[in-house]
């Protein structure tokens, strides 16, 4: 009994044995071993030897598996959009308790020099056509025409000889009225021209200050409690405009920042240890079964060899 036992059982251990030296023998030895000056075959195993190329096809596999259609239904998933939806929902509740004034609340994000220069920016922009307004000859006109008609009013309501209804009985008063206002417009029309000309960098300059310095110094939490009827449409808007950056800027993102590439310089950065790791987390299963196979494929052959 034990001649026909003993050559299965010696087939299927050398089979093991065999298969599974094998596998070792793709890791290890992490580097080349020497004798005599020779270098030992098989010494560093596949994967310490390889270690380039391994990275290289894994980066080209990744590469090929990354599609932008499958990145891009990803962003616009419905679970995706909802965690967006649920965030600025957070944001805007925190918000309404922000005491912070504008110009902080931005810093958080954007450095200070970065502010004052957008600032600056802002002002300059504002200036130039607040300027623009200033130096056009329809709008002098019409600021002229304005500071005229106030002052004409003024004059109207005058009693200049304290004469009452008896001045205006007399048109005595009319009169009075009536070269006052000519001399006045007279003088108006003269000079406003040249007082707001004379004076329109100092005017537009000190509107600005004034107008974005109140800007920035207003609380966060006042912004956003008086904007409450505009949120949904705020939400709307942002949500619109991440899809509209997701079409428009994914296919140029993806195309730039070369996913190969970054593939195979994650791997060139791990330890060969690692590298066993990893692809040992994904095929020991497989690897135990070619042992399996080995010992069968062994066994059978001790078989073949009771009837030879």
């Amino acid at each position: 009994m034990i001649e026909y036992v003993f050559p299965v059982v010696v087939g299927a251990l050398i089979g093991w044995f065999t298969n599974k030296v094998a596998i070792k023998m793709i890791f290890r030895p992490l580097r080349a071993h020497y004798l005599f000056g020779y270098k030992i075959p098989f010494t560093p195993g596949i994967i310490p030897k390889g270690h380039d190329r391994i990275a290289r096809s894994i980066g080209n596999i990744g590469e090929n598996l990354v599609k932008i259609e499958s990145i891009k239904e990803t962003l616009l998933s419905d679970n995706i959009l909802g965690r967006i939806n649920a965030y600025i929902d957070d944001f805007i509740i925190r918000q309404t308790k922000n005491g912070e004034t504008l110009r902080e609340f931005i810093a958080h994000a954007v450095p200070a020099d970065v502010i004052n220069e957008l600032i600056l920016n802002t002002k300059d922009d504002m200036a130039a056509e607040l300027n623009r307004m200033l130096n056009n000859s329809e709008f002098i006109n019409s600021v002229s025409d304005k500071i005229i008609e106030h002052v004409e009013l003024k004059i109207n309501s005058l009693d200049i000889l304290g004469l009452g209804v008896f001045a205006s009985l007399t048109g005595i008063q009319r009169r009075i009225n009536s070269y006052l206002r000519n001399s006045i417009r007279k003088v108006l029309r003269d000079n406003i021209r040249s007082i707001i000309e004379n004076n329109a960098e100092g005017i537009v300059y000190s509107i600005c200050n004034k107008g974005i310095n109140k800007v920035m110094s207003i609380p966060v939490c006042n912004i956003v409690n008086e904007q409450r009827s505009s949120i949904d449409a705020f939400k709307e808007y942002l949500i619109n405009g991440y899809k509209k950056g997701v079409d428009k800027y994914l296919p140029r993102i993806v195309e730039n920042i070369n996913i190969s590439k970054i593939v195979e310089k994650s791997v060139l950065e791990l330890d060969v240890l690692e590298v066993e790791k990893l692809l040992l987390d994904v095929i020991a299963n497989e690897l135990r079964w070619i042992e399996v196979f080995g010992a069968i494929l062994g066994g059978l052959i001790g078989i073949l060899n009771i009837f030879v």
